[in-house]
């Protein structure tokens, strides 16, 4: 019987060895995607403010880039008046940096200079509407879907980060994929 319970020991302990090691070989890419296929869908209020985070993509699953994470809300019934409530849609941007002049910089915008602040406002305010759709829920995610397909968002919340797989089209229909988390409000509009 003690010899039974040493091997089953000994069999726990290298089958926990093991999946630890499997972990410790895992790419950070695929750590996001555990992160997000085991996340839960945030609550809608959650959804304010810009954030700060961190893509790695499937092709250097390594290596990290900076991402805005912004969620913009927009009155669409005007001002009602004190006796109705005012309806709002919600759009989810993720501004990277990857193919901008900082694109080696993974912390660009853990401190959002002014000059950010006023080119994601431009953004917002002259160009989200025309290229992004609102937001809307399918399948325990929040899904952003730009007009022309290009580019696609699904948001979960995992522990305090918001975690989101990123799909990216280009002119010649190659796809790229990213898992992104954004862990840092850095300002609220």
């Amino acid at each position: 019987m003690k010899n039974r319970s040493i091997v089953l020991l000994f069999l726990f302990l290298f089958q926990s060895f093991t999946a630890n090691a499997a972990d410790a070989n895992a790419s950070r890419y695929e750590l996001m995607g555990d992160m997000f296929n085991n996340g839960t869908l945030p609550l809608k209020e959650e959804l304010n403010g810009w954030w700060s985070g961190r893509c790695f993509s499937e092709g250097k699953p390594n290596s990290a880039w900076a991402i805005l994470l912004a969620f913009t809300h927009f009155n669409i019934n005007g001002d009602p008046g004190p006796a109705l409530p005012t309806e709002t849609v919600t759009y989810m941007s993720a501004i990277n940096s990857k193919h901008g002049f900082y694109r080696n910089d993974a912390k660009k915008y853990d401190n959002i200079s002014q000059s950010d602040i006023d080119g994601v406002n431009y953004y917002i305010r002259n160009i989200l509407r025309t290229e992004d759709n609102p937001i809307f829920v399918n399948q325990d995610a929040w899904h952003s879907i730009s007009k022309d397909r290009i580019l696609q968002l699904e948001l979960r919340k995992s522990d305090n980060y918001f975690v989101f797989s990123r799909f990216q089209s280009d002119s010649h229909q190659k796809f790229r994929h990213s898992y992104c988390y954004a862990f840092k409000n850095v300002y609220n509009p």
